[in-house]
């Protein structure tokens, strides 16, 4: 996918494992014709980050960032979790 290929760019010189990390998400409706309000519920509580993440420094990829919704729910999961800290990375932000 684009956010692999992101990673793979960006995270080249790490040395910690990219991706993974998630146990399988509830299932969620597609989100593209959702309002904000209704992909923030979509999302909600749909991700369980891997507890390896404690006391960790992430970096969540997207390509593009429309509500930010998803990208907000994970980051939720990875704290939730012990994540030290978590930023989000996108390529484009979608006129809304």
């Amino acid at each position: 996918t684009r956010c692999a290929w992101l990673g793979e760019g960006v995270g080249g010189g790490a040395k910690t494992p990219r991706g993974g990390g998630w146990s399988p998400p509830r299932r969620t409706e597609q989100q593209a014709r959702l309002s904000a309000r209704e992909r923030a519920d979509n999302v909600k509580d749909a991700f369980i980050a891997d507890p390896a993440v404690n006391a960790k420094q992430i970096a969540l990829g997207d390509d593009v960032l429309t509500t930010g919704a998803t990208l907000a729910a994970c980051a939720v999961a990875l704290r939730d979790a012990g994540a030290a800290n978590v930023i989000a990375l996108t390529l484009a932000r979608a006129q809304t």
